[in-house]
């Protein structure tokens, strides 16, 4: 973009991921545990201090943990699992990760070069105008918007975009990204999402 970009690179907010233990959680370390609710096939489970938070499946053995600030953070989180299951030896190896939220924001002259600010307001982002910017076969992403049911606009990776993901961009300029599982999938799908802008306004 312009050499005055002042455009927020996205954040990594939340990582979801899932790994399977080999046997029950009983022995724990009470100091650590928040909270235990218990439904009808699974526990979810908060701890002191943490966003952390972990979905436990009994019969399976399958947790869910949710609540992981950041990529560089999944091996605090699972210290801090093992520290309160005394009987679990989790590792990095052991988990898969799902998905990931990350958010980040366009600057108004970014928004300005590109053509894509509102005619009413230049701090705003008219969706309309990026859903023009991100038409046709040779687009990364498939656009869709829906204003009476949501605000925001939505951005699918399609096949001419090697990144997964979705990006949800507000009028605000905010936009969201969905679903990448790594910091490196994170970087791509938003460099996808900020190129075709970046050509649009020249930069």
């Amino acid at each position: 973009m312009s050499n005055n970009c002042q455009c927020l690179s996205s954040q990594t907010k939340n990582v979801k991921l899932h790994f399977k233990i080999k046997q029950q959680l009983e022995t724990t370390a009470q100091q650590f545990i928040a909270s235990t609710v218990t439904h009808h096939n699974f526990d979810v489970i908060r701890f002191h201090n943490s966003k952390l938070v972990i979905s436990v499946f009994g019969k399976s053995g399958h947790v869910n943990m949710t609540g992981i600030d950041s990529f560089q953070q999944i091996a605090s989180s699972l210290r801090l699992f093992n520290e309160a299951f005394v009987d679990q030896h989790v590792t990095l190896e052991d988990c898969q990760v799902d998905c990931s939220t990350s958010k980040g924001r366009l600057c108004q002259g970014c928004m300005a070069a590109a053509g894509l600010s509102s005619s009413l307001t230049h701090s705003k982002l008219n969706l309309y105008c990026l859903g023009e910017l991100f038409k046709g076969p040779s687009s990364p992403f498939i656009f869709s918007h829906r204003p009476h049911f949501f605000p925001g606009a939505l951005l699918r990776s399609a096949g001419a975009c090697t990144a997964r993901g979705s990006v949800i961009v507000f009028s605000s300029g905010n936009y969201v990204l969905i679903g990448p599982k790594s910091a490196e999938g994170v970087v791509d799908l938003e460099s996808a999402f900020l190129s075709r802008i970046r050509r649009r306004g020249g930069g």
